[in-house]
């Protein structure tokens, strides 16, 4: 009989590794064939294995860890289906165990059998009482193809005995769970989750892209999509000039945000910058162009050609075709020991974009002085420990000093500004651009920090906090690479240096803030604090019986900044979060800003072989009031704070003499607070 839905899911041998927790794979090799120098274009693992190969040694076979059971051998026939309600915290779930669903056709291949888990995950969405539902990548999903189903292998036949059947479906279940145990979903009620309108999105990257007098760039090439940030004039990073996305305009668009964009520029491109001029740049009719007016354009702009591009400079769309400007081999070693050599094409606008009104006269750069012989240098590991090189260092040959794997001071650009333009956009969409230069006799301030090492501090004039107060705003509120901070170096100006002339310490400081930056630009978007109320992730985090993990900490300059992430009960915790946030309420945000992602990966911290109890709550949670209240008062008598919240309650750990010490635990925060051993 098959195996009943009640009883404990059978735990069994891997069926991808038999047993053995590794398993022999055509080894990479294979793909490139038996020469040191490859094109790596062989799509199959069925060529000749390469002769001096460092993974088979000519073998053409190698081993590696079975990804189903993470390298135990063992594999728990059960799986998890979980539908979360992001608002009320109702959460509805079912195991997938052999014998528990019907084994269907395959619609697509007649002759294939499947376990359809659509019609379960459509049923709990129901119980949860929610309309749309969002996987682990934070994407929708189809009402007609919510969940992937299970495959059966070929040799499963309906005529078969049913100890031969339960065998299969359990072999196979054992497997599809082995990917993944536990499938959550979060789901949101009708309204509440607005999806995002493309003319609206692309009204905002526009916006952005004005006040930051940066050229907003969509490409078409081989029927894929991008969209990007770019500064006037520059060129993509050597193996950067790839054009891939979607394959619509409209799903580019709506997957771009300007804060994205702003931080992919660095990546992506690289090229020298200008002054930016003060001048009005007045919009004419191709402003009022709609996402489908741009496809179309674009489309016929790319006939016969590598492809299309629009270019929004200026307040008017550029229309061209793409032809290829460049082609730049790249070489690039193989674990294998070969080397892989791929071409790169690099196109350009066809018919060349009118110059920018607003740009004004090239800023000054030099050659970057770590990298100008071509290699960027560095101490070689075999004297990290204060011992002489060694003359049979692989590295370095006993010279003591090895190439880098990257530049630092120039990021690999060979290319230091010694000036930068700082632009700060608000949430309206207005923009401030300053100009920083080397002035002719800046005031700059040597002294020794608490450890001895000689710093200097810029003039006030070229820190965030000065940009902050020109924009009207406050240094706390600016944020980049996805976080609410301007980085220390802008923030305080001080910087550890032996230089001595005023001059060439600014100049230092201006190349260390620009390091990277494409055009020297420094793009900062304000983000005022949020005040989602905790209450909120609570629900949602009690609803799946995970654990919500709150950090609080004093920064440098007095103030409580605020951490948060969800993690998975059953799992120690590896590290607290990191404490980038100005309120509670700013964490949260972060975290419900991104919640399918963020509960889809627990799942990760999931054993392959426990026995997983599918979480039910389909009343709504209550929640404790004022949680930053009490955690912000507690915060005040220690160095950091870090509270755990779990269906069980709470537990709190402070950090002394490096280390998290556990002070309490009860079932609410204020028990936990009151009965807590304070130091």
């Amino acid at each position: 009989m098959p195996e009943q839905v009640g009883a404990t899911p059978s735990l069994i041998a891997c069926p991808a590794c038999a047993g053995l927790g590794l398993r022999m794979t055509a080894c990479t090799c294979r793909h490139n064939g038996n020469t040191f120098l490859t094109r790596g274009a062989g799509l199959l693992s069925s060529g000749e294995p390469y002769a001096d190969c460092e993974l088979c040694h000519g073998t053409g076979e190698s081993t590696v860890m079975c990804f189903p059971c993470r390298q135990s051998g063992q594999l728990r026939a059960q799986g998890v289906l979980t539908v979360v309600n992001a608002v009320t915290g109702q959460t509805a779930s079912v195991q997938v165990v052999p014998g528990a669903y019907d084994i269907t056709p395959w619609s697509v291949k007649p002759s294939r059998r499947v376990i359809d888990l659509t019609p379960a995950v459509r049923s709990l969405a129901e119980q949860a009482g929610v309309q749309s539902l969002y996987d682990s990548l934070d994407q929708p999903l189809r009402d007609d193809d919510l969940a992937m189903p299970i495959f059966l292998p070929d040799e499963y036949r309906d005529g078969a005995s049913p100890d031969e059947r339960r065998d299969i479906e359990r072999a196979a279940i054992a497997e599809w769970a082995g990917r993944r145990r536990w499938h959550l979903y979060v789901g949101y009620p009708a309204g509440v989750r607005e999806r995002v309108d493309p003319e609206r999105r692309l009204g905002e990257l526009r916006e952005a892209a004005a006040a930051a007098h940066l050229d907003l760039v969509i490409r078409m090439v081989e029927s894929c999509w991008s969209v990007s940030y770019e500064v006037a004039g520059s060129a993509p990073r050597p193996g950067q000039a790839w054009y891939s996305g979607p394959l619509s305009l409209k799903d580019a668009v709506v997957h771009a945000t300007p804060a994205e964009l702003a931080e992919q520029m660095k990546s992506a491109t690289m090229g020298g910058g200008h002054w930016v001029l003060a001048r009005p740049v007045p919009a004419d009719d191709t402003a009022q162009w709609t996402i489908k007016d741009l496809e179309q354009r674009v489309r016929a702009a790319a006939v016969d050609v590598a492809g299309g591009s629009a270019v929004w400079r200026d307040g008017r769309w550029h229309i061209s075709p793409l032809i290829v400007a460049e082609e730049r081999e790249i070489l690039t070693t193989q674990q294998t020991g070969q080397v892989r050599a791929t071409t790169e094409r690099v196109l350009d606008c066809a018919i060349p974009v009118a110059g920018s009104r607003t740009v004004g006269t090239p800023i000054p750069t030099q050659r970057c002085a770590r990298c100008i012989s071509g290699t960027a240098w560095q101490d070689c590991s075999c004297t990290y420990f204060g011992e002489a090189p060694s003359a049979d260092c692989p590295r370095c040959a006993g010279a003591g000093r090895a190439p880098a794997p990257y530049c630092s001071g120039c990021d690999d650009t060979r290319l230091v500004h010694l000036g930068a333009v700082v632009t700060i956009i608000g949430p309206d969409g207005r923009g401030v651009t300053t100009n920083l230069a080397v002035g002719p006799s800046p005031q700059v301030t040597f002294f020794l920090n608490e450890h001895g090492t000689r710093c200097a501090k810029v003039p006030r004039e070229l820190t965030a906090v000065a940009w902050a107060e020109q924009f009207g705003t406050d240094p706390d509120w600016l944020s980049t690479h996805g976080a609410r901070t301007a980085g220390v170096l802008a923030r305080d100006g001080v910087f550890a240096t032996e230089l001595a002339d005023p001059r060439a310490v600014v100049a230092e400081y201006l190349a260390r803030l620009t390091t990277g930056r494409p055009g020297a630009r420094l793009v900062y978007f304000v983000r005022p604090p949020a005040s989602t109320p905790v209450e909120s992730l609570l629900r949602a985090v009690c609803g799946v019986d995970a654990r919500l993990e709150i950090s609080v900490a004093a920064s440098q300059h007095g103030s409580l900044r605020w951490g948060a992430t969800v993690a998975y009960r059953g799992a120690p915790s590896r590290y607290a979060p990191q404490e980038l946030d100005l309120t509670l309420g700013d964490a949260v945000q972060r975290v419900v800003a991104a919640l399918p992602q963020r509960i889809g990966a627990i799942e990760h911290d999931v054993s392959r072989t426990e026995l997983l109890q599918p979480p039910q709550q389909l009343a709504i949670p209550d929640t404790e009031p004022g949680v930053e209240a009490m955690l912000r008062d507690l915060a005040g008598q220690y160095e950091r704070v870090l509270a755990y919240m779990t269906r069980s309650g709470w537990s709190l750990h402070v950090w002394t003499q490096r280390q998290w010490t556990r002070i309490g635990a009860a079932p609410t925060l204020r028990e936990t607070i009151s009965n807590a051993h304070l130091g």
